[in-house]
């Protein structure tokens, strides 16, 4: 009977300890108070995810050995921390971050940035994975010697349209010709210039055109000077973000097809929501070809890091094997979407001028397909080795941005790219000859 008691007891106190402790000192959780909060995660360096949680919470409990896993997988590369919010002095923080339900997991990427709240699966897995995109994105943005979102906002709000970026301004004028009448899907920011939030969104705004570009366009719009097109849009309030869904070749959007924006107003979120769209529509991501020198200047040499697939002629691969082979890279292009990384194409060895440019980066020594890594304004270039699959492409650019595949200096001296013709998405025609190169064949029927 004492011994039943006893053990009644011990599992009385077994379970209100887990309740009251979810984490403990041998974790690699990091404990924070309201008292450190603000030392360690706002004024410290790195990346800190914040689990807010409650001991009672269910949710909480059946989260805490997933979030210890995290905390163990990302040691040394991300803080992963967790807040006690049943404990009366951390509830300040609750109210601070407007946390009305647990668990509340939130991002906290930069000093003086607002964190972004994380919605995704509550696995290890599908965490790590959504804070490792994060380390990438932000490794590529200090790579490229962009300045923090702190410093580099404007007073004139959003608004786009200077040298280098890549939002694009819009007004009266272009709106229907580039929004409505256009296949590709939009992201447009109705904004006025004195708005103090339009001012703060400006630096987001920016890093998600940067990163969006080539698979989703995002504008902006002075609903100051454009009263009539803000009318138009309902556009009540600064800033409104409206979304213009892709629509098949030949249709036009219209403004019952516009959907707002009501998410977070951080580039991942905005990055997010665009790709959780095109994912909805099945629309894989665009690798463009380049056909002469100012489409590699578009699309590769703008972009930070550019992945250049060089395919084999037309008449060796024929439609069916170059679609195989844009599908792998397209494959590959899905898992770095959310990064500032462009895929794109061209055909190996199709001039003079192209046989120098890819010799000068090491292509077509040993044929086609290839695969060529350029970060044009770093200087750098590398090449892929092994099968040109989906798997080991990924691989590759995977090496490449975690500086473990080998790369070297861009020629001084880099040949130009050539002008070409845009491949028509035909199989190449067939030259029976014609009718002069024929007379043989009418001599050895008279033999």
């Amino acid at each position: 009977m004492r011994l039943g008691v006893f053990v009644s007891a011990l599992l009385l106190l077994t379970s209100a300890c887990s309740a009251s402790a979810m984490y403990y000192r041998t974790d690699d959780v990091i404990q924070l108070t309201a008292k450190d909060f603000s030392s360690k995660v706002l004024s410290g360096d790195g990346i800190w995810v914040v689990e807010f949680y409650a001991p009672w919470c269910g949710h909480c409990q059946r989260l805490a050995p997933e979030w210890k896993r995290v905390a163990t997988a990302l040691k040394g590369i991300v803080n992963v921390a967790a807040v006690d919010l049943a404990d009366e002095k951390n509830k300040p923080l609750g109210g601070q971050y407007g946390i009305q339900g647990f668990p509340t997991i939130k991002v906290f990427e930069e000093a003086g940035k607002a964190p972004r709240d994380y919605n995704g699966q509550r696995t290890a897995q599908a965490i790590v994975d959504d804070v490792l995109q994060t380390v990438k994105r932000l490794t590529m943005s200090r790579l490229s010697g962009k300045k923090s979102k702190s410093s580099s906002s404007k007073s004139s709000g959003s608004g786009g349209g200077s040298k280098g970026s890549d939002v694009i301004q819009l007004d009266i004028s272009n709106f229907d010709s580039s929004v409505l009448q256009s296949e590709d899907g939009w992201m447009v920011e109705f904004f006025a210039p004195w708005c103090g939030h339009c001012q703060r969104l400006a630096p987001e705004w920016e890093e998600a055109a940067t990163t969006l570009k080539g698979q989703v366009k995002l504008g902006a719009v002075n609903a100051d000077a454009e009263k009539e097109l803000a009318g138009r849009y309902g556009v009540s309030g600064y800033p409104t973000i409206v979304y213009f869904p892709p629509t098949a070749k030949g249709k036009k959007k219209t403004a019952q097809s516009a959907v707002p924006y009501q998410g977070e107003r951080s580039a991942q979120a905005i990055v997010d929501f665009a790709l959780q769209k095109q994912d909805e529509l099945g629309l894989p991501p665009t690798i463009d070809e380049v056909y002469s020198q100012k489409t590699l200047d578009d699309s590769c040499y703008a972009s930070k890091l550019c992945f250049i697939g060089f395919l084999p002629h037309i008449m060796d691969s024929g439609k069916e094997g170059r679609m195989e082979y844009i599908t792998a890279m397209q494959t590959a292009a899905k898992k770095f979407r959310k990064l500032p990384v462009k895929f794109v194409w061209a055909e190996g060895g199709s001039s003079e001028e192209r046989l120098k440019f890819e010799s000068s980066i090491q292509v077509g020594g040993s044929g086609y397909p290839a695969l060529a890594a350029v970060a044009k304004g770093k200087g750098r270039v590398g090449n892929m080795l092994g099968a040109f699959s989906a798997k080991q492409i990924e691989m590759y650019v995977n090496g490449v941005m975690n500086g473990k595949m080998t790369t070297r200096s861009l020629p001084s001296d880099m040949p130009t790219f050539g002008e070409g013709v845009m491949w028509d998405g035909e199989d190449a025609a067939v030259d029976d000859g014609g009718e002069e190169d024929k007379w043989w064949l009418k001599d050895i029927d008279e033999i």
